[in-house]
């Protein structure tokens, strides 16, 4: 399930939840010359927070059992963190 959500500013966020298939690696394809990462707590859980400052984006990965979930876009490493941690 994926759903795309537009600021005013037209800027976007994009969220992003799947079933892992069984027997599936877990990793994130990222570019490592402007990536800065981060490994986070999600309310007890390691998150993946990836922060791209040259086009200001921030990507946080993580998993629940065999859901994995993404939150994506232009906004900063606080708001991509504050809004993963309100998912229920």
């Amino acid at each position: 399930m994926k759903q795309v959500f537009l600021r005013e500013n037209k800027d976007h966020i994009v969220s992003s939840k799947y079933p892992l298939p069984v027997k599936a690696v877990r990793g994130q394809g990222y570019d490592t010359d402007d990536t800065i990462v981060y490994e986070v707590l999600l309310n007890g859980k390691p998150a993946l927070l990836l922060v791209r400052e040259k086009d200001r984006t921030a990507s946080i990965f993580w998993d629940e059992g065999i859901m994995v979930y993404k939150i994506s876009g232009i906004l900063s490493s606080e708001e991509a963190v504050k809004m993963a941690e309100s998912l229920e």
